[in-house]
């Protein structure tokens, strides 16, 4: 079975959901957490690497002194069920920082009970570093200026493995995709597969789960899908997989065991891809409207021309749409951008 956007290997890897509660973080009440925290204080930040101990010692200190507060609000200090808070750190701090966690994923070995992660999308980075026995910094940026500092008390959920960790980005005309945008479908269709529309890439066909939208730049995940007959593993309606997000033993967002009805055929969405437009050349209104309607048009994409010239005459002469049930849909022959994402946990 293809699973686009996610490496597999050779052999066929059955789609089971978590243990309910993995992706919601762990539950602490309030007490338990001012006497875990203080526990650090007392053993000291001796153990923490030189260049970040500075913010461990800050993240600690000032979140055990929020906890202690008599009119602290437990639930708006947490983050992932977690107790969290944001730090003020100088763009420097934030160098070394970001320094560190490269140092550890690049020689792990080196630097005991440590795990660094990064990962990469158009608008946004996350640079994560846990240190066993002391909690985690969470770094996110969107764009050269603007950046959030976080140190959770836990693991924070950004160590998990998740399905954006390894997602292909590929830079496709917007009137391609966005047209095909078929959520509300999904989401009217609490019970059953929902009748959705699809777009064509590489040789695959793709659904439109939902879009981003900034400025000039727009995106969205396109699901790749098979047959349901093809498909190992779990399955859910809309109500279904929202309750597995909800109780977390599956990902917000991850749609994977989803049955949707491509052209009357029942599907299972199986993996995820990135498609992007930064050209501003196409109306996001526009796209909305034309996805009110139900027919499937399978407009193709072929993917043989270089990053950023769309050609013209190729998009105004759709190929007709692929049947459902093809098995023999072949992968994009060309990556055209790709999420880095490493993770090398030594504990």
């Amino acid at each position: 079975m293809s699973q686009l956007g996610f490496d597999l290997g050779a052999a066929e890897e059955v789609f089971r959901a978590a243990a309910p509660g993995t992706w919601l973080g762990e539950v602490l009440p309030l007490e338990d957490a001012i006497v875990r925290l203080e526990q650090v204080v007392a053993q000291g930040f001796d153990d923490i690497p030189q260049a970040v101990r500075a913010m461990y010692a800050e993240g600690v200190e000032c979140l055990l002194s929020e906890l202690r507060r008599e009119d602290a609000v437990f639930g708006l200090l947490c983050r992932d069920r977690s107790p969290a808070i944001p730090l003020d750190a100088a763009e420097d701090a934030i160098a070394t920082f970001e320094e560190h966690c490269r140092a550890v994923m690049a020689q792990p070995g080196a630097h005991p009970r440590q795990c660094a992660k990064s990962r990469f999308a158009r608008h946004y980075s996350t640079t994560a570093l846990h240190c066993d026995g002391f909690g985690s910094l969470v770094l996110t940026r969107w764009g050269e200026t603007r950046h959030e500092l976080v140190f959770h008390m836990g693991r924070s959920l950004v160590f998990l493995d998740s399905y954006r960790d390894h997602l292909q980005r590929h830079k496709v005309p917007m009137q391609i995709w966005a047209p095909a945008y078929s959520a509300d479908k999904i989401a009217y269709s609490p019970k059953g597969p929902a009748g959705v529309a699809t777009f064509n890439y590489g040789g695959r066909g793709y659904v439109n789960d939902g879009m981003f939208h900034c400025g000039e730049y727009s995106e969205c995940e396109g699901w790749s899908f098979v047959p349901l007959s093809q498909w190992q593993g779990e399955t859910f309606t809309y109500e279904e997989q929202c309750r597995a997000w909800d109780s977390g033993a599956l990902e917000r967002g991850d749609r994977r065991g989803l049955v949707v009805s491509v052209r009357g055929v029942k599907c299972v969405l199986d993996g995820a891809l990135v498609f992007f437009d930064d050209t501003g050349s196409y109306s996001l209104a526009r796209a909305i409207a034309e996805s009110a309607s139900d027919e499937d048009d399978g407009e193709d994409y072929p993917d043989d021309d270089e990053e950023g010239d769309f050609d013209e005459e190729e998009e105004d002469s759709p190929r007709q749409g692929e049947d459902a049930t093809r098995e023999d849909c072949a992968a994009p022959r060309k990556e055209e951008e790709q999420n880095s994402d490493l993770l090398l946990c030594l504990m």
